[in-house]
């Protein structure tokens, strides 16, 4: 099978828990657990910005891809996270680009896309219905910084309500956020109001990243809104980058090759509870033993 991802690379600066780190982010961690799931069949084509004097940050997973589709530009951004045991984290932001320049002439050979708007910028409302337009197979988005606004005070990004979130919706066949990006995409205030909302055909789903209680997939069947609910794992914290994208990235992956969505999400909570449990990103050699072994 052949895949598309599309997102920005940005270098993280760490801080809170555990020692201060500088370390590759954004789009990585999508591209990594991937990578570690796919067959030897599978292809896989990044769509970024990338910037050369760092791309040595990036090469332990980066020197394995196809780089037809890098946007090379001047500096990517540099995002700033300060981590807690009880809370969100907080985020800042430094070189915000205005999107990534996408030369892709033909979409068709493609057996899915995936979207993750890592910086809210990596591409248009626009874009995103030209790529719609041109193609009729799966695409996948993570909402991520979409649902942050900035702060021209301190640079830091705060969720807000998405402008025109039904038009992306449109577009999309699985839309991924966490709890705090879910009302982001409606003005409703309970949750299974803003998936009916959000959801206006079948064959379409969302997807609920709940961290230590798992996640929820809302879909329709007949037009009649259904769930399935999956526990989370019971791992002992060592990380905390990276989960949700390495749950997106399963999640993608086992819906393109069995069109499943319930076991879709099976895995993709068992792919992000191990990234929880990692103590290292050379760990992830491990994801796809992990995630298809049964759980003891």
């Amino acid at each position: 099978m052949n895949f598309l991802l599309i997102g920005q690379s940005v270098e993280d600066h760490i801080y809170g828990i555990g020692p201060e780190a500088v370390k590759p982010g954004g789009i990585f961690y999508t591209v990594a657990a991937l990578l570690k799931l796919m067959e030897a069949s599978d292809n896989l084509h990044l769509c970024t910005a990338m910037q050369k004097e760092r791309l040595n940050l990036f090469s332990p997973v980066y020197d394995s891809i196809d780089k037809r589709y890098f946007d090379f530009i001047n500096e990517i951004p540099r995002i700033t996270l300060t981590l807690y045991k009880d809370k969100e984290r907080d985020e800042t932001y430094q070189n915000l680009s205005l999107g990534i320049n996408l030369t892709i002439d033909n979409y068709s050979g493609y057996d899915g896309i995936f979207i993750n708007m890592i910086t809210g910028y990596d591409i248009t409302l626009e874009t995103l219905k030209r790529i719609r337009k041109a193609y009729s197979g799966l695409i996948y988005m993570d909402v991520h910084s979409l649902a942050r606004k900035e702060s021209a005070e301190d640079n830091t990004r705060r969720h807000k309500l998405i402008d025109n979130f039904a038009e992306w919706a449109e577009c999309l066949n699985v839309i991924q956020v966490n709890r705090n990006e879910l009302y982001t995409l409606s003005a409703k205030d309970k949750e299974e109001e803003i998936a009916e909302s959000v959801l206006t055909r079948d064959n379409q789903y969302l997807v609920v990243t709940k961290e230590d209680k798992g996640a929820v997939l809302y879909y329709k069947e007949n037009s009649v809104l259904k769930t399935v609910t999956q526990s989370a794992l019971r791992v002992p914290v060592n990380n905390m980058i990276g989960c949700g994208d390495v749950f997106g990235a399963a999640f993608f992956y086992f819906f393109n090759k069995g069109k499943d969505a319930a076991s879709a999400l099976e895995y993709a909570v068992k792919a992000s509870g191990f990234m929880v449990s990692y103590s290292s990103l050379e760990q992830l050699e491990n994801l796809k033993k992990d995630v298809l072994s049964p759980i003891s």
